[in-house]
């Protein structure tokens, strides 16, 4: 897992299948190949290997996010909200995965509550660009101009790849307060890539989640720790 939360997905990939081999229910391994299943859009395995880890550990913070990324990669909100909810519950202080939450409510039409979502983010770390970038969003679909472009700055100066800045620069420049243009384009981008090479948002949602994740604490007693310590 270590090798996943440094952004090496393949050697974790890897790793996992291995540990899955001999040891089919390790939890660890199986939170890594759920990740991959969403990286690589394979929702039904994605949620077999969360759903697994949840019915032997049903408080286990990383399979709720990943249960939630799926189901608002299914576009179904509220139990998108509800998966999502849990997982902040179980790690408070998480900011990727508060900002899953916030698009998971915009997603749902609830611009004012993924706007406080979203601040509440960037209360937590004023340096996350995307706690900035997902405000710029909520904003810009409210078309609260002024103050969409304001976090969009914000969101540039600290990461001038922010996902988030960018889509609300593209609902700043080209819906122009259009809801059902505004609405197309935010359900297109939960799955597809914005342009050629770039990954579509449930991936960097995921990614996210992962980069703001305390140290993963050791397996329980008896499971198979390799995904671990490589």
């Amino acid at each position: 897992m270590l090798e996943m939360d440094d952004g090496n997905m393949p050697r974790a990939r890897e790793l996992a299948q291995d540990v899955l081999t001999r040891d089919p229910e390790n939890l660890h391994a199986s939170t890594v190949a759920g990740a991959y299943s969403i990286e690589q859009q394979d929702m039904e395995d994605a949620e077999r290997f969360f759903g697994n880890i949840l019915r032997r550990e049903p408080e286990n913070p990383r399979a709720w996010l990943g249960l939630g990324l799926i189901r608002l990669y299914e576009q179904k909100h509220a139990e998108a909200i509800a998966g999502l909810e849990k997982a902040v519950s179980l790690m408070p202080e998480n900011s990727g995965t508060i900002v899953a939450l916030g698009w998971a409510r915009l997603a749902a039409k609830d611009a004012r509550g993924a706007e406080t979502t979203f601040r509440q983010a960037v209360a937590i770390d004023r340096n996350f660009a995307e706690a900035h970038g997902g405000l710029a969003s909520t904003l810009a679909l409210q078309a609260r101009v002024d103050e969409a472009q304001q976090e969009v700055r914000v969101a540039h100066r600290l990461d001038p790849a922010s996902f988030g800045a960018s889509f609300a620069r593209a609902v700043l420049l080209k819906i122009r307060g259009k809801e059902e243009l505004a609405k197309e384009l935010l359900a297109k981008v939960l799955q597809q890539a914005p342009a050629e090479g770039a990954q579509p948002l449930i991936e960097h949602l995921r990614i996210y989640g992962a980069k703001q994740l305390p140290k993963t604490p050791p397996p329980r007693s008896g499971a198979s720790s390799d995904v671990q310590r490589h």
